[in-house]
């Protein structure tokens, strides 16, 4: 997930997790328990016999790209799909296939300054892919695709109260705000030594693939607050909330491979409020 307080995230990733007003309730349900972290899983897109591209993305064909032909129209149940669907994403442990509607109507963020190792073309294809896995990851959890997530982030990125509901028995679908996932600014930068020891501090075990650090913004909607809740026993959990716009970094890769489409896969993410956080980097943090 996106960065929200919790030591590490990505649903808390920089959209759960950065230098935001946390609920405590968020730091007593992670993954492994109390006070602990679990081990930093590292799944990557291409598993197996699928290929898989990885690190700064090429420019954007100017027609339709051939991923977008590995989506059905509409959502629909594996079971239900074409064979050719079936055998396109029948090892991405999904159990429904994602419509390509997903992808339309997406909140775009603004994008300002990029390294001067990526081309404009380079950085709009970054943050096209970023938006487009935040897509599916807040997709995966209202539709109860636990299987599916760990295509797009370790499952140690997202707090264990969302897979808990996720693998439940039935299972309970998690409906995340578009305030807590989807920034509102992003910059990208290259990996420096000085960003990978703060990401480091943050979460041990920063993948040595990652070679792309983005800074996002996330903000609160004009209500005033930006709250994320999650049912539990019966009840509801506030996971996350925050009342100011707050700038996280997050870490990870570019990768491309089918059926999901080009998307960036981050491991590591840590609030620019932070101590060591990399000036250079966190150009927005007031």
């Amino acid at each position: 997930m996106r960065p929200v307080q919790r030591a590490s995230g990505r649903l808390a990733r920089q959209r759960l997790l950065a230098g935001t007003v946390f609920a405590t309730a968020v730091l007593m349900l992670t993954s492994c328990g109390p006070g602990t972290k679990g081990p930093l899983v590292s799944p990557h897109l291409g598993s197996g016999n699928r290929p898989v591209t990885s690190g700064s993305p090429s420019p954007a064909p100017s027609s339709s790209p051939s991923w977008e032909r590995s989506y059905p129209a509409k959502q629909v149940a594996l079971g239900s799909a074409s064979l050719s669907l079936r055998q396109l994403w029948q090892e991405t442990g999904v159990s429904i296939i994602p419509g390509i509607g997903l992808f339309s109507h997406l909140p775009a963020p603004a994008a300002s300054n990029y390294d001067a190792s990526l081309s404009q073309s380079q950085f709009a294809a970054l943050v096209a892919a970023n938006t487009r896995t935040i897509a599916l990851e807040q997709w995966a959890m209202a539709n109860d695709q636990s299987a599916f997530l760990p295509l797009l982030e370790p499952l140690s990125q997202v707090p264990g109260i969302v897979t808990q509901d996720m693998e439940a028995s039935p299972p309970v679908p998690v409906n995340a705000p578009n305030c807590i996932m989807f920034p509102t600014q992003v910059s990208a930068y290259a990996m420096t030594s000085t960003a990978r020891a703060f990401l480091q501090a943050n979460n041990p075990s920063v993948s040595a693939q990652d070679n792309i650090v983005l800074e996002e913004t996330f903000t609160a909607p004009s209500s005033g607050e930006c709250t994320f809740t999650v049912p539990a026993n019966g009840a509801s959990t506030i996971a996350g909330s925050f009342t100011r716009s707050y700038v996280a970094l997050e870490a990870g890769q570019y990768q491309d491979s089918p059926p999901v489409g080009p998307i960036f896969f981050s491991d590591a993410s840590g609030p620019c409020s932070g101590s060591g956080a990399p000036v250079a980097m966190c150009q927005r943090q007031g």
